[in-house]
Parts: structure tokens; C-alpha cells; sequence
């Protein structure tokens, strides 16, 4: 689906709505596996509006080493965290775990608001990260977007099936 970059900062229109099976808060995907927005609630006939994933107020995600998860290891044994947007254009967590959060790890989606299809597709990279002095095993963590919406022509949305169809 082509994305026509609109006057509305952070938004793009997509060319494609109801008609086409389009539904609001359907993930918006690149690569693959790469998660960038979601449809907003509003969707025409023929057309739709995508808000990029870094002006949702919070997404939810796990961390991944940069070479990949251990199969043997269930996705919940890596740190969760609540993705916040900062001014930035970046999100920013603060993560709760004794595991050792370094630059370079993976952020996967792991919120089920944006259904089965776009669970542990990717998000963006951790950038960087300090330790919280209230919580001696926290650490803030900065994320960067893998993609930005800005620099895409097209995108594959995963709507997702309609209950008893």
C-alpha cells in the first residue's frame, strides 16, 4: 500500500481504506518484520491515515540481544518494556532486570493491541542506557526506530481476520 506523506506532522495517508479490507488499528509493516505504525481509527472508503509507531503513546516490547534469541529460551525470559515516545523522535523505557542491557539489542513488539501478526516483529535498536538511581536494577534505556516513516513508499498492513468470518 503506497504512503502519501501528509501535512499532519507524523502521519501518512495510505492509499487504500475500507473498500480494500482496511480497518483501524491495523499494524502497518516494512521488510517483513519490521513494525512502523498503525491505521488510525478514521478509515475512508479509499483511503486511510497511518500514525507511526513513534507518536503511539506506548507500545509494548522485549529486548533481544543483537545476534538473536536463544530457541531454547521462551520470549518472556528477556526484559519487557513500555516504549514512551520522547521530543526526539525516539522512545524511551525504563527496564526492570538483572540482565545486562547494552547498545545494539533489539527492541521486538510484544503488544497484543496490534494483533497476532505483528507479535515479535521489530521496532527499533537500544541506543543507549543509564541506571536508575531509585532502582538499583533498573536501567533507562533509549530506543531508535529501526525504520522511519518518512522514508517509506509503501507498507503491508496485517488486518487482522474478522471474528466469525
Amino acid at each position: 500500500i503506497a504512503i502519501y506523506p501528509c501535512r499532519r506532522v507524523g502521519a501518512g495517508t495510505l492509499n487504500a481504506g475500507e473498500r480494500h479490507g482496511v480497518r483501524a488499528g491495523a499494524a502497518a509493516l516494512v521488510d517483513g518484520d519490521v513494525f512502523v505504525g498503525v491505521v488510525a481509527p478514521a478509515v475512508g472508503n479509499f483511503s486511510s491515515t497511518l500514525i507511526p509507531a513513534t507518536r503511539l503513546p506506548r507500545i509494548g516490547a522485549r529486548l533481544f540481544p543483537p545476534q538473536g534469541s536463544d530457541p531454547r529460551s521462551p520470549a518472556s525470559s528477556y526484559p519487557g518494556a513500555v516504549l514512551k515516545p520522547t521530543a526526539r523522535g525516539t522512545w524511551s523505557a525504563e527496564v526492570a532486570t538483572a540482565m545486562e542491557l547494552a547498545p545494539g539489542m533489539v527492541a521486538r513488539l510484544a503488544d497484543d493491541r496490534f494483533g497476532r501478526a505483528a507479535l515479535g516483529a521489530r521496532i527499533g535498536v537500544v541506543v543507549a542506557g543509564e541506571p536508575l538511581e531509585q532502582a538499583p536494577l533498573a536501567r533507562r534505556v533509549e530506543i531508535r526506530p529501526i525504520t522511519e516513516l518518512e522514508s517509506l513508499a509503501s507498507v503491508i498492513l496485517a488486518v487482522p481476520e474478522e471474528v466469525g468470518r
